[in-house]
């Protein structure tokens, strides 16, 4: 049960409804959605997925909701030629947001299981308490170290990201760096960074979106996401690292 999507700044607190966590058990069954594919793709690819939308408002993030067929996790592509349209679910309708989003791989929901991620630098991945209250799986940052991602296809409406962070131990106006990795381009060899989620130094809080910045040409696009923990003497856990395709719910 992760947590995503800025709630103002709020902290995740159980049992406050209305601006904090909202308990599973309140949200709405996100249901399920398979986009359809990009008008026309790079020769030998089939599909993708995608990035995350902005905050909707001043409330806590809710936890994921699941359907009930199990824990959600996303799809990864093993190569840039086995891009595959990803199912999306509604994870924040419990505070009014009502867009389509899907995992960045290596997760499930609520776990970080760092499934074809390389960390270096010092990061791993620990069990922690989560901002409902469960234990769960969360990605460690500490000053130096950065996770990569396994490659995730995009789209050109593939814009923004969003994960839940928590500052451990930092400086006010440090954060988690976001950066992409676009395979075939210049970023591939060198990282651009793009965007810092930033997080007030208590309690796991919802990021405000990052920019994926895919290009503007038709089809998929493969790209690895960078993770890293920004300024000195700093240390963050991330999960729920979300992508947003811009597909508003009903």
């Amino acid at each position: 049960m992760k947590l995503f999507g800025l709630v103002g700044r709020a902290p995740l607190a159980a049992g406050i409804v209305a601006l904090c966590v909202v308990p599973v058990a309140a949200l709405a069954d996100p249901g399920k959605h398979n986009p359809s594919p990009p008008k026309s793709s790079p020769a030998g690819v089939t599909s993708p997925t995608g990035p995350t939308a902005p905050n909707s408002g001043s409330s806590a993030p809710s936890t994921p909701a699941t359907t009930g067929r199990g824990t959600t996790t996303s799809s990864t592509p093993s190569s840039s030629t086995a891009c595959a349209a990803p199912q999306l679910e509604r994870p924040f309708t419990g505070i009014g947001d009502n867009n389509w989003y899907v995992l960045a791989p290596g997760q499930d929901a609520n776990d970080f299981t760092g499934a074809g991620w390389r960390l270096t630098g010092g990061a791993t991945i620990v069990a922690t308490t989560l901002a409902n209250g469960i234990r769960g799986s969360a990605l460690s940052l500490p000053s130096g170290a950065s996770a990569t991602s396994p490659v995730m296809c995009v789209a050109a409406d593939y814009p923004t990201a969003r994960m839940v962070v928590r500052d451990v131990s930092g400086a006010p106006g440090q954060g988690v760096g976001f950066a992409v990795s676009y395979l075939g381009t210049a970023s591939e060899a060198t990282p651009r960074v793009t965007g810092k989620a930033h997080v007030p130094p208590t309690g796991w809080y919802a990021s405000k979106t990052v920019n994926v910045e895919p290009s503007s040409a038709t089809g998929w696009q493969p790209v690895r996401f960078v993770l890293s923990a920004a300024g000195t003497r700093t240390a963050f856990q991330v999960y729920n690292l979300y992508i947003d395709p811009r597909m508003m719910g009903a």
